[in-house]
């Protein structure tokens, strides 16, 4: 994983831990410093600080912004910020409360999907979905 994708994903991890209402103090007290100083790097480029406000309300749709923001900054290459990142996500694991952080990408045809976490799920593909056996 990246350094940036590793800071996305501890903010996830804090912030999916929080959602939970869960949270140790341990995680949470991690959370609140990392957001802090994220906030504190992305004050160095005007609105760059929206991308982590927007993230912080709906993670999804805004994680390739504040990525993008947290490259420009250089917060890949920050020693202080890694360690809180790291941090972090060593005390949410440690909770139970792993962040899920999915890149899925298709360079051709899929019949069926699943992405997630202790999915199951069966699938049949074919002739209206008939196993080799039915179909014979």
């Amino acid at each position: 994983m990246d350094p940036v994708s590793m800071i996305v994903a501890a903010l996830v991890a804090g912030a999916a831990a929080g959602a939970g209402n869960t949270v140790t103090q341990a995680v949470s007290d991690a959370y609140e410093g990392l957001k802090a100083m994220v906030r504190a790097r992305l004050d160095e480029r005007a609105g760059a600080t929206v991308a982590l406000d927007r993230f912080e309300e709906n993670p999804e749709p805004w994680t390739e912004a504040l990525s993008s923001e947290l490259t420009a900054v250089g917060a890949g290459a920050d020693r202080e910020l890694l360690q809180a990142a790291a941090l972090l996500l060593e005390r949410a694991q440690a909770q139970g409360s792993q962040p899920t952080v999915f890149n899925t990408q298709f360079n051709a045809e899929v019949q069926g999907v699943v992405s997630g976490n202790h999915n199951q799920v069966q699938m049949r593909f074919g002739a209206a979905g008939r196993t080799d056996d039915e179909r014979a």
